[in-house]
């Protein structure tokens, strides 16, 4: 309770406190009222002193005389009062900045509290989680079927990998901002874990290759990391479509028809281009990726994602040749190096969409006119952000004035108003089906774009 006061409480010596400074700011502010209008009076006074001089003048000298006497006396008041009135300004103007950069620091630092607060709230989950290297050996083709492993087709020749390392060293680095752990998982797997201070979830960039290919048994090498939890999946894990919508997978099952799996690794593959991420009744364990790459879940409580690949065979499908890049120097060749980063969250259940979302979009450039807007969560995926949402696009391009606005396709080829757009059947949908959720027309005058879940909306601009 004495922690919860001193952070958004006030107790009574605090009110004292306050109502002290409150009274004590009021009576500066009233001294500076009487100090002000004092010094207007004392200008006042001169003013008129100056009105009388001038007026014995006119009786003295001619009026010619008089106006080039009094023409440098009178500019000299007139300056010398608006630099008065100038400093006085500024100094008021100091002041009430001063109490502004004040209050804003106070701001700040509850803010601060307050996002410490939440980290530490989203941050008490206890899920443990094993990380480790494999790679699978690509298959050649054998007598039952041809198809080798190639640049277009995963096929491995067993469907268990060959793990890289059981043990591997490690070393910490602690820091203000973030603590590294650095692993060395073989010569040629390096690996550097992030975690940076008042981040949720955990930056990972790993080093592979170049993959070593034996000789004497020319066995091409599908490199995966794999993270193991104790969590039941019962079979489902998720995939993005295109940075898009989050689609359910059922290992070893198609809705669509029977599945006859003659794969079972690679059969359960799936490209990725944003993320992956499992669930059970408590946790949501998420991988975001920064390149397309292939995922899966071969097991339940398991995420898989492929890293790098080096193969012995072609795979018959258009390249001529095998994925075997190399770089030569000095005439030494090896293997391609990859390099690339991933990023591990864990949510309690129903909280890792908002950070899957938001982490993985990158801000829109207002300098362009060509304007696409995407309402980055789907249908019912989220109780809070899954509803319409509205743009203001006065807000949104600050200063600048937008003379005219035009709703294009989304290749921004066709106008939207001279689109023909055709409705398909879709087998097993019932005109009962309620209708996707999307945005209104956008008024000229009030320029506010309206999108529901997962609606993309594309316009041209004119300033």
């Amino acid at each position: 309770m004495a922690r919860g006061n001193a952070d958004g409480g006030c107790t009574g010596g605090e009110m004292t406190r306050d109502d002290d400074r409150s009274k004590e700011k009021e009576r500066e502010e009233d001294e500076e009222v009487e100090r002000l209008k004092e010094l207007w009076l004392s200008l006042m006074e001169q003013e008129q002193l100056l009105q009388l001089l001038l007026a014995e003048l006119d009786d003295l000298w001619e009026p010619d005389a008089t106006a080039r006497e009094l023409e440098q006396p009178a500019a000299a008041v007139e300056a010398r009062l608006l630099e008065l009135k100038v400093a006085s300004l500024q100094e008021e103007n100091h002041r009430l900045e001063e109490a502004q950069a004040s209050e804003l620091n106070d701001v700040r630092t509850k803010l601060a509290r307050t996002k410490e607060k939440l980290w530490e709230l989203r941050a008490r989950v206890d899920l443990p989680i094993q990380q480790s290297f494999l790679w699978y050996a690509s298959s050649t083709g054998d007598s039952e079927d041809s198809q080798a492993s190639g640049a277009y087709i995963f096929r491995p020749n067993r469907t268990t990998p060959t793990i890289v390392s059981g043990m591997a060293p490690l070393k910490v680095i602690h820091g203000p901002l973030v603590d590294e752990v650095h692993q060395q998982f073989s010569s040629w797997i390096y690996q550097v874990t992030r975690l940076y201070k008042n981040k949720e979830h955990a930056e990972v960039e790993y080093t592979i290759g170049p993959i070593p290919v034996d000789d004497d048994d020319d066995i091409g090498k599908e490199v995966v990391t794999r993270l193991t939890t104790n969590m039941a999946t019962n079979k489902i894990f998720y995939t993005d479509s295109n940075g898009r919508d989050f689609l359910e997978r059922v290992r070893n099952h198609r809705d669509d028809w029977d599945l006859n799996l003659t794969q079972p690794v690679a059969g359960n593959y799936y490209p990725v281009n944003q993320g992956i991420y499992v669930a059970d009744g408590k946790y949501e364990l998420s991988v975001l990726v920064d390149h397309a790459v292939g995922a899966s879940s071969i097991q339940d409580g398991q995420i898989e994602v492929m890293l790098h690949r080096r193969l012995s065979a072609d795979d018959g499908r258009g390249v001529g040749e095998p994925l075997n890049e190399v770089v030569c120097v000095d005439q030494k060749c090896d293997g391609l190096v990859a390099r690339a980063t991933y990023y591990i969250n864990v949510n309690k259940k129903g909280h890792g969409a908002h950070w899957r979302r938001t982490y993985s979009q990158q801000s829109l450039d207002d300098g362009t006119t060509l304007l696409r807007l995407a309402h980055l969560f789907q249908a019912q995926e989220d109780t809070q952000y899954s509803v319409m949402a509205k743009v203001e696009l006065r807000k949104l391009f600050g200063k600048r004035i937008i003379k005219d606005l035009t709703e294009t396709s989304l290749s921004a080829n066709q106008k939207k108003s001279e689109m023909k757009k055709l409705n398909w059947r879709v087998t097993g949908e019932s005109k009962t089906d309620p209708a996707p959720l999307k945005g209104g027309p956008v008024d000229s005058h009030a320029l506010v774009v309206e999108l529901g879940p997962m609606e993309i909306r594309t316009f041209l601009l004119k300033f």
